[in-house]
């Protein structure tokens, strides 16, 4: 969320009034009313909510020196200051700035739908960075890429996988401009669509002893519980679950790769929390086994999220993996 600078911040020149509410128009110093380029509002708007003039400079794929000559042209030009800039600190907005800045949502916003209406005939074009959680890499990414390729041939899609608390800061940091991942997303400014909620399951190898027709926390004892790593959500939720004063602490083996989950369940040493619908071919084969449990556990919800106003080729992807996934959802 963009800093909002403390007190009162002078103006750099003439005293204005606040942008009219039609439109981003503002009077010059001069008194001259003019209309604000849209490059200028986009370079405004993106270092406010990225929080710096270099990563907004990448998020438009210019230079932090030019990100940098737009907005003091700006405030230069209309005699007012839009940014409090302190060494060591992020840009804070001054309350102009913040009012300045909720206008600039939605007009890039506008934009953005504008450009969508008219990319409709031809299909919408250009790169898009996506970051997509591990959990759904595989029942999302390839149908996902096939669709993109088909329906949308003037998309280029570059992919990175992480953990959703890594895709978190990726999205803020602008390093990425749409992210798949576990929601919340914590950012108010963003823009969150749900695209499937997955039930964690019990999975083992069919080595491994469990004693019980129902896995419970007792009969758990000390064989070891694999899980996603400790700064994600499923860890926490799990740990909660497992918590009991009663019994021996659980022992946790977190690990930030899925595919390594998976392999040490089926090597027998430990029992997988994860998702059934990532193992089905593992199920299948039958190297791993679902165990029933009285131990409830957590559902995985998932959003698509990204920071641009409006929806745009976002909001249009974040759409094709709703569709995806909507099949997927256990």
């Amino acid at each position: 969320m963009p800093r909002q600078a403390s007190g009162r911040v002078p103006p750099l020149g003439t005293n204005v009034a606040l942008p009219e509410q039609r439109g981003v128009l503002f009077r010059t110093a001069l008194g001259v009313a003019r209309m604000i380029d849209i490059r200028t509002l986009e370079a405004f708007y993106w270092v406010a909510q990225l929080g710096g003039f270099g990563r907004a400079a990448t998020k438009l794929n210019t230079t932090q020196p030019a990100i940098s000559a737009r907005i003091a042209t700006l405030e230069a030009e209309y005699g007012i200051r839009l940014l409090v800039r302190e060494r060591g600190l992020r840009p804070a907005l001054t309350p102009l700035g913040a009012a300045l800045f909720d206008q600039a949502r939605r007009m890039l916003a506008l934009q953005a739908d504008v450009v969508s209406t008219l990319s409709e005939q031809h299909g919408m074009r250009g790169l898009i960075r996506i970051g997509v959680a591990e959990t759904i890499v595989h029942i999302l990414l390839p149908e996902l890429l096939r669709r993109l390729h088909v329906e949308h041939p003037g998309v280029t899609p570059n992919v990175q996988t992480d953990v959703s608390a890594n895709l978190r800061e990726a999205l803020r940091g602008g390093e990425i401009d749409l992210a798949f991942m576990l929601g919340p997303s914590g950012e108010i400014t963003a823009q969150e669509r749900p695209i499937c909620s997955l039930e964690l399951a019990w999975a083992a190898s069919p080595r491994l002893e469990v004693g019980g027709a129902a896995l419970t926390r007792a009969s758990i004892g000390s064989t070891p519980i694999l899980i996603y790593a400790h700064n994600t959500q499923p860890y926490a939720e799990l740990v909660a679950a497992l918590a009991d004063p009663h019994l021996p602490v659980a022992r946790i083996f977190p690990n930030s790769s899925l595919a390594t989950i998976v392999s040490l369940a089926q090597h027998g040493i430990g029992i997988a929390a994860i998702p059934a619908v990532v193992i089905r071919s593992e199920i299948e084969s039958g190297t791993l086994r679902l165990l029933p449990s009285t131990i409830q556990l957590p559902k995985l919800n998932f959003i698509a999220c990204w920071l641009s106003s409006g929806e745009g080729l976002p909001g249009a992807i974040a759409a094709l993996a709703r569709d995806i996934l909507g099949h997927n959802e256990s």
